[in-house]
């Protein structure tokens, strides 16, 4: 895979993205909100970003109940590693679904991989998860999943800021 690398905005790409699913996000009565605190700029390959959160955003769609909210967040990260901080942008997509059962938080990002609670019925192969994972690494940054008090699953991706 061939990474082209330049400054993303990603509240561009997200726009782009919502765009997309304008169409089934009316269809299922699904509003979301957004929340952009500072800086959206990160270095990356723009399209590869688009597709984690064209996946991210697809689970969010599938798994939440009808005329449900998700929300987007994005905010600045300071990531601290002994004596060296990175200034990250972290990027959230929430969704009020199911959730992930515990223990299962990290096994759903592996290759054919689905929740216990999700694998029956709501489709897909397992595999948009894994890929994301592969792009977010590649960009030197970090995914990972949380259960939402009240309901859900709560999607973060790192990145190094721009």
């Amino acid at each position: 895979m061939t990474l082209r690398f330049d400054k993303v905005d990603l509240v561009h790409v997200l726009d782009e993205v919502l765009a997309e699913f304008e169409a089934l996000l009316a269809a299922r009565q699904l509003r979301v909100a957004r929340y952009i605190e500072g800086t959206s700029v990160v270095r990356g390959d723009g399209l590869l970003l688009g597709q984690v959160i064209r996946n991210l955003l697809s689970n969010a769609v599938k798994y939440s109940p009808p005329e449900a909210q998700m929300d987007i967040r994005m905010a600045p990260y300071l990531k601290v590693e002994g004596d060296v901080q990175h200034h990250m942008l972290e990027f959230a997509v929430a969704d009020r679904g199911v959730g992930i059962p515990e223990g299962e938080q990290d096994l759903i990002f592996e290759k054919f991989v689905q929740s216990s609670l999700t694998r029956s019925g709501a489709g897909g192969t397992g595999l948009g998860l894994a890929i994301c994972k592969e792009i977010v690494a590649l960009h030197g940054g970090e995914i990972f999943a949380c259960c939402r008090l009240g309901g859900g699953a709560e999607f973060v991706v790192r990145l190094q800021a721009g």
